[in-house]
């Protein structure tokens, strides 16, 4: 339970992420989006007082997109082209923030929270059965990425 200062910034982060994913993302990625802010919300000190809540919102939902190749012309070589694509004005856009700030941003909570997209917490479901194969593969011709 977050006291009431806290409650307000991290329900209006949760509105705009709902928000977005709602009209462009599916289920899965909305949850690894709230794995995020519930992840970042029991940082201390509570993140969300610095910066606006737009920004907290558009970083989160760029650094899923960037880890789940949604963004620019990333792709896995394995997976293929993703499900949702979208350029990083696109995301900034959406929730009325500059690129670079949502970059940095982003950037910044890839670090504080680990994302990346050889772990399965920050991966939908499809994209994990994959990452668990490649995992397996690199173990078996012993590469180590």
């Amino acid at each position: 339970m977050l006291i009431p200062e806290y409650q307000t910034h991290y329900d209006t982060v949760a509105s705009l992420i709902t928000a977005f994913c709602d009209q462009h993302l599916d289920a899965d990625y909305k949850a690894i989006c709230f794995h995020a802010l519930d992840k970042l919300s029991r940082k201390r000190p509570f993140p969300f007082l610095t910066g606006r809540d737009q920004m907290w919102a558009a970083g989160i939902v760029y650094a899923i997109a960037q880890n789940c190749y949604l963004i620019g012309n990333q792709y896995d070589l394995l997976c293929g082209k993703p499900k949702y694509h979208f350029t990083s004005d696109e995301i900034a856009g959406a929730f009325g923030v500059s690129k670079g700030s949502a970059s940095a941003k982003a950037k910044a909570i890839r670090e504080q929270l680990g994302i990346r997209n050889d772990k399965n917490e920050w991966l939908p479901p499809d994209m994990r059965e994959m990452n668990t194969m490649v995992k397996k593969l690199r173990k078996a011709l012993g590469i180590r990425l």
